[in-house]
């Protein structure tokens, strides 16, 4: 049978409720505490799909394909252009397919190479320079995406349960006088981001100045909490712990309880191929941050590690850290 691929409108949000729901009890099954989800969770998402299919004048354009074997459904795709960070410089915003793209079981062969070109042309289209998407951890799109040159970039590794824990003497909760020495990491963070790679992070730049306003502004706000540490009164690292983000969660997975620690550098992973001090003061900074996330309730999160940060990944799996999805880049 012909596999069809068409743009999705308010018609096909029966359809595509079906699809999403499949898709997100599968997810669920490999991680429920991460990827909760319930009967009750189907109400939130047809309500998501319904106001993003009628709103007219979106912040972020989404791009929703389907694919059909003649009227059965078999597949479904989303969509964004990434809204890049303005620490990065871009000549035209990538863009990326989300965490919602599924197949059925017994889709036709090909039917994933399908939406995958169709994607590509709908994103190039709309203006995007390079292609990224996110695959889950156990996602049948992994092998397709590489062998279509998609090459992993950024892991989202994730934890369950946290401690709520006293925070050591050589960490606190940052303040205005942290800034500079916030900076003076970001800066090593920033050149290990460009060594990693070089195109997907560009660093813009004006970026030091951009990340100063940020955190300034980060300091103010109360959904987060920034921490940083010392070594003879010099900050040797930071971490910012803080509720996960609609670009880094799948839509059919509640967010409430979820955090992510986004902004997470020490001295101890500086050199990305080999972790110094046994990695022992940046694991009195995660610590830290994970009894934050103890103290609002949070049930798991995520960490952003780069693929390319040997360091850095093989840390986070010694302080039980997995891979629950990663970002794959075309460029």
């Amino acid at each position: 049978m012909t596999v069809t691929i068409q743009a999705c409108g308010i018609v096909d949000l029966p359809v595509m409720l079906e699809l999403l729901v499949e898709d997100a009890r599968r997810r669920h099954s490999r991680n429920p505490i991460l990827w909760a989800f319930d009967e009750n969770s189907r109400g939130r998402i047809e309500t998501i799909l319904r106001n993003g299919l009628e709103d007219e004048q979106p912040r972020i354009r989404e791009y929703w394909l389907l694919a059909r074997e003649e009227n059965r459904p078999v597949g479904i795709t989303r969509s964004i252009i990434v809204p890049v960070p303005p620490i990065y410089k871009v000549e035209k915003a990538p863009g990326l397919m989300l965490d919602e793209c599924y197949v059925v079981d017994d889709a036709p062969s090909g039917t994933i190479e399908k939406l995958l070109d169709a994607n590509e042309n709908v994103l190039r289209d709309a203006g995007c320079g390079a292609f990224i998407a996110s695959s889950c951890a156990g996602s049948s799109w992994r092998p397709v995406l590489e062998k279509n040159g998609y090459d992993p970039v950024t892991l989202f590794m994730s934890k369950n349960g946290f401690e709520k824990k006293a925070v050591s003497s050589a960490i606190s909760v940052a303040s205005d006088d942290d800034i500079p020495g916030i900076m003076a990491r970001s800066a090593e963070h920033r050149q290990n981001l460009s060594e990693a790679n070089p195109v997907f992070w560009n660093i813009h730049p004006d970026a030091g100045s951009i990340f100063e306003k940020w955190m300034r502004i980060s300091l103010t706000l109360e959904d987060r909490t920034m921490l940083v540490t010392r070594n003879d009164d010099e900050i040797d690292g930071y971490a910012i712990a803080q509720p996960v983000t609609p670009v880094q969660m799948p839509m059919t997975h509640d967010p409430a309880g979820i955090g992510v620690i986004d902004d997470f550098y020490h001295r101890d992973f500086k050199d990305r191929s080999e972790l110094k001090n046994a990695g022992t003061g940046a694991a009195e900074l995660l610590k830290s941050a994970e009894g934050a996330f103890a103290e609002a309730d949070v049930r798991a999160a995520l960490v952003v590690c780069p693929d390319n940060w040997k360091s850095k990944r093989e840390f986070l799996k010694d302080n039980a850290y997995t891979t629950a999805k990663t970002w794959l880049l075309k460029a």
